[in-house]
């Protein structure tokens, strides 16, 4: 909802949350804005099941 907010105020065209970068002033596309998330997502994904099959495998060799 905050990404929604980034750029010039429709009504009085005071920059928001712009940070003083020209760029931001635009807006931000929602393309790349959901890639970005869909990406972040499955990475932290991945992550989350290699360190259970890490466990797996340790619990296994432990267990020997």
């Amino acid at each position: 909802m905050h990404i929604s907010m980034i750029g010039l105020d429709p009504i009085g065209g005071t920059p928001r949350l712009t940070f003083g970068y020209e760029y931001l002033a635009g807006s931000v596309n929602l393309i790349p804005v959901l890639i970005g998330l869909f990406a972040i997502s499955e990475i932290l994904n991945k992550v989350h099941l290699i360190d259970l099959d890490y466990q797996i495998i340790k619990n296994y060799l432990l267990k020997k």
